[in-house]
Parts: C-alpha cells; structure tokens; sequence
C-alpha cells in the first residue's frame, strides 16, 4: 500500500536503527525515523539509508517523537499509520499482520509475551496501567504500553498526541 507509512521513535540507537531501518524496507517504502535529540550516531545512520529522518534538537520524550513522525506522515498523504520503536524489539515482519488485522477498524495495538526477563516491577506496573485503561475509558488491552500500533490517519486526527 503507497499510503502505508512506518513511523520509527528513536533515541540513543545507533546500535540498532540501521537494521530496524533495513527490515521495515522489505516491507514498507514510507518510512520515518524521528531522532529524539540523541547524543550518538542515530541520526547520521538514520540519514544514511535514505529515508526520511527528523530530529529533535533535545529529547522530548517518546510521545513527542511520535507525534512528529505522524504529523509529517500524514502531512505527505498517510492514510495508515505504523509505529515502531527504534531499538528492535518490534518485527517489521509483523506489519503485514497488523495491516490485516486492521481489515476496517481504526487501531491495532501490539501487545509483548511479559516473560520473567522483564523486571516484576515493570510487569506489575503494565497490568496497574490495563487495569486503570479498562476501568477509566472502558477498553480492554493486553498491554498499553506497547510500541508497536497501526491506526488510520483519520484516527491518528481525532486523537492526536498532545505531547
């Protein structure tokens, strides 16, 4: 899909945005990595595999970063938005996944198998975060903290992060 674009949050990921970046070409053309005023080399390797890069002069924080990926996404016609962290936990094998199961719905949140290699206190706090999600807006989710999303543009434009 042309109006499919992959937004990449990075900060502090020299070690892994080249392949990040590499791996989401073999599945998406659009793409953009938001460099969140790293101190390293992200933005030069970002730069370097010849998508498009935009950088915070210091670090805003996550939601910031996405925010900009997705307003310059959507401002170069989006119509699908796929957002992806830039330190590799995330598989862009799975996009296509997660575009099916978009199939007419407006968000798809990605959820992680928490296994024991998460620290308790991380786990404990996610499930704190669903239940609190549930409870105050009514949806369910495995796991609000997760990275990996698809949603249309006309969703990103109701909801827009307000970082």
């Amino acid at each position: 899909m042309s109006d499919v674009w992959v937004v990449i949050a990075a900060f502090n990921e020299e070690k892994n945005i080249g392949g990040v970046i590499d791996k989401t070409k073999e599945f998406c053309k659009n793409i953009v990595v938001v460099d969140d005023g790293s101190s390293d080399n992200t933005f030069e390797i970002a730069k370097s595999k010849g998508v498009f890069v935009l950088r915070h002069v210091v670090n805003l924080g996550k939601g910031a970063a996405v925010k900009t990926g997705c307003d310059f996404a959507v401002s170069r016609g989006a119509g699908v938005l796929v957002l992806i962290d830039g330190d590799g936990q995330h598989d862009p094998g799975d996009i296509s996944r997660f575009l099916d199961a978009l199939n007419g719905k407006d968000v798809v949140f990605g959820f992680r198998r928490l296994s024991g290699s998460m620290p308790f206190v991380f786990r404990f706090g996610n499930w704190v975060i669903n239940l609190f999600t549930r409870f105050l807006y009514g949806v369910c989710l495995r796991d609000t903290q997760c990275g990996f999303r698809v949603l249309t543009a006309d969703a990103y434009k109701k909801v827009r992060w307000r970082a």
